[in-house]
This record gives C-alpha cells, sequence and structure tokens, in this order.
C-alpha cells in the first residue's frame, strides 16, 4: 500500500511539473476524477504479483474513489460547521439564539431598555427644568426613578426636551387643556421668556414644533413688518398693500403692535391657580401683572400696582381670588383678583423680591425673598400695616428660592447663588438653621420640595446639572421630619 501510494504522489508530481513547463496550458485544467481512478486501479495491477492485493483493494474501498466527486450530506454539515453557509452573516447559527455567545443578546436588550426608559410609568415623577447653552434655549423634560425594591438607587435622566424662542424666565405646570371647556385634563407647562408671549406646551407630546397655545405676544415680528428682503422690482401694488400691512403692526415710533392684553416686555413669572384650574397668573418687566382666561386664551385682568419689575406672583392655596405679587420696587401686595386688583394690601421690604411663596401648611401667611440674602414672613391678616412675624439672615447673596416641605409643618427650605441649600424650622416664629447643603452645582437659580413624595428636594444650578434628593438622608434632617411627623 505505500508502494502505491509513493507511485502515485509520484506520478501527480511529474504531472504537476510537467504542466508548469507548459506555458500554454490553461490553469483552469485539472485531472478528471475518472482518470485518477483509473490510473489508482492501474497501479494496483502492477503489484498483484508482490502479493498485498487484499490489502490494496481494501485501501482502494476504504478511499470510494468511485464517488470522489459527489458530496454527501454529513460533508456539507461538516463544512458549515467549519466555515459557515456561505451566506453573509450566517457563520455558525441560523439565528442568534442558537449562538451561545450571543445568549444575552445584547442589542437587543440594549433597545429594550432606551424603550422602557422612553415608556413613563405611574411611579415616576416628572421634573422640569429650563437650560440655556451656547444661545440654544430648551424646556428639559425629566424623569425621576425612585429607589427599588431591589436597593437600585433612584435614576434621574431628560426624558424629552422643547426647543424654545428665546432665553426662558419662569414656567409653571397645569392640567387644563384650551377650548376644553374642562372636560379634559391634560399634562401642559406654560412658559415665558424674555418676549412678551407665554407659550403653552403640551408635554405628551414628544418632539412637538409649536405650542397648543399662546397669551398675548405680538401680532407680526417687527422683522416682518419691516421686510427688506423683497427685491426692488415687485410691483408698486404689491408695495402699497405689505406698506398698508406695516402701518398696522407698528406704531408711530416703530414699536411693534402687541395682541389685545398681551404683556408689552419680558414675562419673569408665573402662577397657576389650581383652585380655579383655567386661571393663570403672570408677571412682567412692563411693571404689571396679568390674569388669563385659559379657556379663551384672552386677559381678563391687568394689575398696574406696582412701579417696577414684577419678579413673583403666587395664588393663594385656599383662595382661587387671591394673588400674592413681589417687584423690583420692594413691595410685596395682596390684591383680590374679583375687585379689578383695586382692593389690595402692599408690604415695604427695604429689597428688590425674589421670589414670594404662601407657608403650606399656614395658608393666611406669606414669605418673600430677597435679593440682599433676607427673607421675610408676613401674616394678611394683619394687613398691610402689619409688620413681618420674622425677618431673616437667610444666605449672604440673593436668595432665588424658597420652599415649603410637604410633609413636614415649619420646615422650610432657602437657596441662593451662594451656592448652598439652607432648611429651617420656623416653629413658634423664630426661625433656626437645621442644615446646610452644598450640592456643588454652582450658584442655585431654582430649588423645591416635591409635592407627590414629600421628602424630596430637587435643585438646578449654573453647571447645568440637576439633583434630586431625600431631605432624610441628612441626620438633622431626619431627626426633626421623624420627631415633627410623629406629632401629626
Amino acid at each position: 500500500m505505500v508502494r502505491v501510494r509513493d507511485q502515485w504522489e509520484r506520478q501527480r508530481g511529474d504531472g504537476r511539473t510537467n504542466g508548469s513547463e507548459d506555458e500554454s496550458m490553461d490553469e483552469d485544467e485539472a485531472e478528471d476524477p475518472a482518470k485518477a481512478v483509473a490510473k489508482a486501479k492501474q497501479f494496483a495491477k502492477m503489484i498483484q504479483t508482490e502479493g498485498g492485493k487484499d490489502d490494496v483493494m481494501d485501501a482502494m474501498a476504504e478511499l470510494n474513489m468511485d464517488a470522489y466527486d459527489e458530496d454527501g450530506d454529513e460533508e456539507r454539515i461538516s463544512a458549515a460547521r467549519i466555515f459557515g453557509s456561505g451566506r453573509p452573516g450566517d457563520m455558525a447559527f441560523q439565528s442568534n439564539e442558537e449562538d451561545p455567545y450571543m445568549k444575552h443578546n445584547t442589542w437587543e436588550n440594549d433597545r429594550d431598555s432606551d424603550e422602557e426608559d422612553f415608556d413613563v410609568k405611574d411611579t415616576d415623577l416628572m421634573l422640569l427644568a429650563a437650560r440655556n447653552e451656547d444661545d440654544v434655549s430648551h424646556l428639559e423634560a425629566w424623569i425621576f426613578e425612585e429607589e427599588g425594591e431591589d436597593g437600585d438607587h433612584g435614576n434621574l435622566y431628560v426624558h424629552h426636551d422643547i426647543m424654545l424662542p428665546s432665553f426662558p424666565l419662569a414656567f409653571c405646570w397645569m392640567d387644563w387643556v384650551p377650548r376644553s371647556n374642562g372636560t379634559q385634563k391634560g399634562n401642559l407647562v406654560a412658559v415665558s421668556t424674555f418676549e412678551p408671549a407665554i407659550e403653552l406646551w403640551n408635554l405628551d407630546m414628544i418632539d412637538a414644533v409649536e405650542p397648543v397655545g399662546v397669551l398675548g405676544g405680538i401680532d407680526i415680528p417687527l422683522e416682518e413688518a419691516f421686510d427688506v428682503s423683497k427685491p426692488d422690482d415687485v410691483d408698486k401694488k404689491a408695495k402699497k398693500k405689505a406698506s398698508r400691512k406695516k402701518k398696522k403692526q407698528v406704531d408711530s415710533q416703530g414699536q411693534p403692535s402687541f395682541r389685545a392684553g398681551s404683556h408689552e416686555d419680558a414675562v419673569m413669572s408665573l402662577s397657576w391657580n389650581n383652585l380655579c384650574r383655567n386661571i393663570l397668573a403672570s408677571g412682567s418687566a412692563d411693571n404689571t401683572a396679568k390674569v388669563w382666561d385659559l379657556e379663551t386664551l384672552a386677559c381678563i385682568g391687568t394689575g398696574k400696582h406696582h412701579t417696577g419689575k414684577v419678579q413673583s406672583v403666587a395664588w393663594s392655596p385656599t383662595d382661587g381670588n387671591c394673588l400674592l405679587t413681589g417687584s423690583y420696587d420692594e413691595t410685596a401686595a395682596v390684591i383680590d383678583t374679583r375687585e379689578s386688583f383695586r382692593s389690595k394690601n402692599v408690604w415695604n421690604l427695604g429689597a428688590d423680591v425674589e421670589q414670594c411663596a404662601w407657608d403650606i401648611h399656614n395658608p393666611q401667611c406669606f414669605v418673600v425673598s430677597m435679593e440682599d440674602g433676607a427673607v421675610n414672613y408676613y401674616d394678611t391678616r394683619q394687613g398691610k400695616k402689619g409688620k413681618p412675624l420674622w425677618k431673616l439672615a437667610a444666605h449672604s447673596k440673593p436668595v432665588c428660592s424658597v420652599s415649603f416641605c410637604w410633609g413636614c409643618t415649619n420646615l422650610m427650605a432657602t437657596s441662593s447663588i451662594d451656592k448652598t441649600v439652607k432648611f429651617w424650622d420656623i416653629s413658634d416664629y423664630k426661625p433656626e438653621l437645621v442644615s446646610t447643603i452644598q450640592p456643588k452645582q454652582g450658584a442655585l437659580f431654582a430649588a423645591t420640595f416635591c409635592k407627590d413624595q414629600p421628602f424630596l428636594f430637587a435643585a438646578g444650578g449654573e453647571k447645568g446639572s440637576m439633583k434630586v434628593w431625600d431631605i432624610r438622608i441628612d441626620t438633622s434632617l431626619e431627626k426633626l421630619v421623624t420627631a415633627r411627623t410623629a406629632k401629626q
């Protein structure tokens, strides 16, 4: 058998040598398998005289040269296991589920995770934040997932955002759907900017390109009224039409023409009336406070009781007709909107107002934070001649926000551009500092307690980050809350 194989190899070698010497021979020509079988049988006859015939025939049978050019199913299966099926992307398994290295299905898991994050669950909390970056302004809808039963930490991420036409100054959430007669409850937000208009956006609509309603504003922007982009060869009739249009949209000084009842400058503050749900209040740099009907999108009242910019407005939590306003004229006022803003009490403060807020646990009282870092607390029942029940030098810089804890009476939080949040116990009209926190967000522009989860607190600052935490992680606050809630 060895001799047969050696001679067979020599014959094959001679064939390759001769073939290489003949340059005209085509490379695709190959020796026919039938000829190879014939030669093998010839060699077998040559050595029959030397014995081993049976061994040779057994070896030939084992080689199965008669079926040399036939591919069996088993051979195809074996080749597919080694080299793949020949179809692009299908190496060894018909699907990823069959591949043990793909059993975790990372791509599918990532896609499912993204879709899961996009779905808002009943247990999720939505937080709104305004941002300006590289001269681009937008409103962000953040989702906070609380700590799960498995011990996972809370998750905070931006769900979607809304592009705004100008730098945002104020916003407030509401559930009233314009022109619905109160038959629907929605998920809307009113947004004010340096423009005189107030836009109403539907938070349930992703990638919205325009608001569902607008309060006030300019009939046509000034740049459209003075359209200089048209060529000089426009016919005279069109020019006259454009001229008439321009006269309607601007006054004699070339100022834009505002819609009926509109603010005429930046809108600095907003407050939704959760007792009269179709009512929204606004304060503006034009020194006025306005009341809007969300059903008709019209202004139904204007207060001109301030001589400076109206920085803050807030509806009473128990009286739907009572509106608190604070101004850069260093005064705060409480007005009855049923009396067309004539019935009012005004308190002199001694500094520009940053924010006004009602005490949710003592709704006859309100607090005012100011530019000089002070915070004053007033009782409306004492009238405009009443002195503050207490004064507090809360911060060294302007106090941008003040908020009351929904789950614990007499617990107030203040935040400032001095980069700190401070928590105060205001029991017995004697405020005492409980805890000071530096969330490392730079100057803090806004901070508030959560109504749905009363011990959650959120803050946003100049570094562009948003932070949410449970105030009870602070030992001092945890002791106060435990003692106070036990008495409640």
